[in-house]
């Protein structure tokens, strides 16, 4: 006659079976986390920490200049589909609230702020208008960065300001 089995003697199996599906979903969140975007933005976050006190007095310098700065991104008709070519346009402005025009380099990098390999470095002009302008063609609807370095001798004045192109 065949014995009959324990009451009870799958409780192991569950046991074993539940650590299975631990070790499965772990191995599958390791694997995703190793494999796709590492979230790193620069490589070189030591410097740019130890360089932070220079940047904080060059904030200040900044602002015993007084300037003030609006960008913007005008549309430009004649791009292909898939493109939007737009002029940057600038207007920098004295504490005197007057227009900055003279003896002034400008010069403004877009950036995508999701995705790397499409930054665009640029170099504006002085427009008749009393604004900086520089003609560019971006790739892609969504978010772009704009970084704009105004120079005069040694005084630097710096602006970031941020685009949404909805197509």
């Amino acid at each position: 006659m065949a014995k009959a089995r324990p009451r009870g003697w799958w409780y192991p199996y569950i046991f074993v079976g539940a650590f299975g599906v631990v070790l499965a979903v772990n191995l599958t969140l390791l694997y995703f986390a190793t494999s796709t975007f590492n979230g790193l933005v620069t490589t070189t976050a030591f410097e740019e920490g130890v360089a932070y006190n220079r940047e904080i007095a060059a904030a200040r310098a900044q602002e015993t200049l007084g300037w003030t700065a609006k960008a913007a991104l005008e549309p430009r008709a004649g791009g292909v589909e898939g493109s939007w070519p737009a002029d940057l346009v600038v207007s920098l402005t004295s504490a005197e609230n007057q227009p900055l025009l003279r003896d002034l380099v400008v010069t403004a990098q877009i950036r995508r702020p999701t995705q790397a390999g499409f930054d665009q470095s640029l170099t504006l002009t002085a427009g008749t208008d009393g604004r900086w302008h520089a003609p560019l063609v971006l790739p892609f609807a969504g978010q772009w960065e704009v970084r704009v370095v105004a120079t005069r001798g040694q005084a630097v004045f710096r602006m970031r300001d941020r685009f949404v192109l909805t197509p």
